[in-house]
């Protein structure tokens, strides 16, 4: 009887992983101090784009200009201008690419005090932790970002096998909940889980994970749009985190040794 009732809630589990950004927008919408949290590495992101890529752009024309000058080519023929506009339109495209990645971490300081100030706010609430100390809190920031870089990797290698066929299925899962692991990460780091531990997590809680890393992964896909993805998925997370945890999960100490 209770695998059954395991079993048939899976399509409830997932279908609330799937509507948590659209409840982290919600719950953004309604109190202030998040909204602030959201908007600010929302405008950082948009800002260094808006401002470095047409320098970027420029200092392309230039490069390509001297180069064509210390072949001896034509600098203002057809040639030139059409190298030009494919850079310009390879430099967009690389841009589009790796937006997401570069948004993440950017907005890695932030997200952490996103995720610890949603926690009060989350169904239900996650019991307040001690205030880390500053030593402790560049900690949690440097510990978020190796999770970053290590879902990144992996989320890369995974990437190669989406051209093996049939592999190509299990890729995409494993692309699905790196992006989840990714969000779950920082109600759970400061709370001393490490990265095995926060795996095993996910996958206990393998349908909500997986529809939420589905539904933020296409959220993500959207071209520019990851920044405001990000702070629905860093929300997003630590509901689903505070959702599914075990209550005496909240009262390890903020700072262990990661396992």
């Amino acid at each position: 009887m209770q695998a059954i009732q395991s079993v048939s809630k899976i399509p409830f589990d997932f279908f609330y992983g799937a509507t948590l950004p659209l409840r982290a927008a919600w719950l953004i919408l309604k109190n202030p101090s998040l909204l602030v949290l959201s908007i600010l590495p929302v405008m950082l992101t948009f800002f260094l784009y808006w401002f470095s890529l047409p320098q970027i752009m420029e200092w392309s024309d230039l490069w390509l200009t001297g180069w064509f000058q210390g072949r001896g080519l034509e600098t203002s023929g057809i040639l030139l201008q059409t190298v030009q506009w494919i850079a310009a339109i390879g430099l967009l495209f690389f841009s589009v690419l790796t937006f997401a990645y570069v948004a993440i971490l950017l907005a890695t300081p932030l997200n952490d005090f996103l995720a610890e100030r949603t926690e009060k706010f989350a169904q239900p609430p996650l019991p307040p932790l001690d205030a880390p100390t500053l030593k402790q809190r560049f900690s949690l920031i440097w510990t978020d970002l190796v999770k970053t870089i290590f879902c990144m990797g992996l989320s890369l290698i995974a990437l190669l096998f989406s051209w093996i066929p049939i592999l190509n299925v299990f890729a995409f899962v494993m692309i699905t909940l790196l992006i989840s692991l990714q969000f779950l990460s920082y109600p759970q780091t400061r709370r001393g889980m490490g990265v095995k531990t926060s795996i095993a997590f996910t996958l206990r809680s393998f349908s909500s994970s997986f529809g939420f890393g589905l539904a933020t992964t296409f959220l993500m896909a959207i071209p520019m749009a990851s920044p405001l993805v990000l702070p629905l998925a860093v929300v997003g997370g630590t509901m689903l985190f505070a959702k599914k945890t075990d209550p005496l999960a909240s009262k390890i100490e903020p700072i262990q040794v990661m396992s």
